[in-house]
């Protein structure tokens, strides 16, 4: 895609969520992204089959930035220091993405195709650390107990923190929220701060 292209595809996803959080993606309508956007009605479609098809990939782009430094895989790191780093990573990538994820967050309760995309992406981020959890269990790490059921509560409570505070505006302060989780983490994939 061309910068154009790029620049004309991010203006219309920027809208779409503007549209979103003010209307509810319920009420959320194509002509008013495009309007919003400056684009045309039909250029929408030329980056987007419809408004689901806008919002599961404005989410699967969102996730993969969480997901992307969230689940460190740099074996050169020792396991605790990834952890560290993943838990600063998930807070600060739903930082960054927290319009995004509100606009969304409730889109995926109304919408039955987003919610299963959403429960994908929550599925194999579990998938993900439980199989991490293995390996580092064999690397002397071993988990609290089996690592599917560790790996779900670890998923479960960093996705709930990150939604409450993005839902709460961001508060309290990013450093605190970190801080926290990662002693939580520790006890949980580590058996010990």
């Amino acid at each position: 895609m061309t910068d154009r292209g790029e620049s004309t595809r991010a203006a219309i996803a920027k809208a779409a969520i503007d549209v979103i959080l003010e209307a509810g993606y319920a009420h959320a309508r194509i002509p008013e992204v495009a309007r919003r956007a400056g684009v045309g009605y039909g250029t929408f479609y030329l980056y987007f089959h419809s408004k689901l098809d806008l919002a599961r990939q404005m989410m699967e782009e969102a996730w993969q930035d969480v997901r992307r430094g969230a689940l460190l895989r740099d074996p050169a790191l020792p396991w605790p220091e990834r952890i560290r780093a993943g838990v600063e990573h998930t807070v600060t990538a739903h930082g960054h993405h927290a319009r995004t994820f509100k606009a969304l967050w409730g889109a995926a309760g109304l919408d039955p195709e987003l919610g299963a995309t959403r429960e994908r992406l929550l599925q194999e981020d579990v998938a993900i650390l439980a199989n991490t959890l293995e390996v580092e269990a064999r690397n002397g790490y071993p988990t609290a107990g089996e690592p599917m059921l560790v790996s779900l509560v670890a998923n479960a409570m960093c996705d709930e923190v990150c939604r409450r505070w993005v839902l709460a505006g961001c508060t309290p302060p990013h450093e605190q929220v970190v801080e926290t989780l990662i002693r939580a983490c520790n006890l949980l994939l580590l058996g010990h701060e």
